[in-house]
């Protein structure tokens, strides 16, 4: 994880696309954002660019920008490489490329591996894995961003219920027709006795995550 302050990062014009969605006229009408994320990655660059994003938009200082960045809740489900939005000394690191071995003890502790999940019961979970279920129950539109539709890691962020007439969005870059089948399955089972109560959308396999963005139902609507 050494390269996570690097700032060539793709992701850079999807996330710079999402900000703008969210973005308000004033900085205090910011915290009105209905968004949430689930994330099964370690690294931070999605908080790290809108706490950087908040500043330059708002010209706002960098305690006031770390408030309007918390409103954007973000749940990693085998964890993170640290925290960043707080000085706890025991879980925060700064976002940067260069690794330190106070920066290893703490991301050893934050960290859980798939290997370790794989022999799991589904309903053993994290706090994280239990915070990102909440969310998806509460959702009314749910995007599913380079994701590759893993059974293992949907089972952990399967809520018991969703709310009726959910809408899900699947971005499928680089999937054969035939995969892109196979993932409309598998969400399918994931909704479980709500899916005749859902609304599945399968987006073009040649959408990268900005061009899925750009044509998924918007984001602030």
């Amino acid at each position: 994880f050494g390269g996570e302050g690097s700032s060539e990062r793709p992701a850079g014009r999807w996330y710079e696309f999402l900000f703008n969605a969210l973005a308000t006229p004033r900085a205090a009408e910011f915290v009105q954002n209905r968004l949430s994320v689930v994330t099964f990655n370690y690294d931070r660059s999605l908080e790290q660019y809108l706490l950087t994003a908040l500043q330059h938009t708002y010209g706002i200082p960098h305690g006031a920008a770390v408030m309007l960045a918390r409103t954007v809740a973000i749940a990693h489900v085998y964890g993170d490489l640290g925290e960043l939005f707080d000085s706890d000394p025991d879980g925060f690191r700064d976002y940067q490329p260069s690794v330190s071995p106070s920066d290893l003890l703490v991301v050893r502790k934050r960290l859980r591996l798939i290997v370790e999940e794989r022999t799991r019961s589904e309903y053993e979970t994290t706090l994280q894995g239990a915070q990102a279920r909440l969310m998806l129950s509460q959702a009314q539109r749910i995007y599913f961003v380079g994701f590759a539709y893993d059974p293992l890691n949907l089972r952990r962020i399967r809520p018991e219920k969703f709310l009726h007439g959910v809408r899900i969005n699947m971005s499928t870059y680089g999937l054969t027709r035939a995969e892109c089948v196979t993932a409309q399955t598998r969400i399918e089972n994931w909704l479980g006795g709500n899916a005749g109560r859902a609304t599945i959308d399968v987006f073009d396999p040649i959408h990268k995550c900005l061009e899925f963005m750009r044509h998924a139902p918007p984001i602030s609507s």
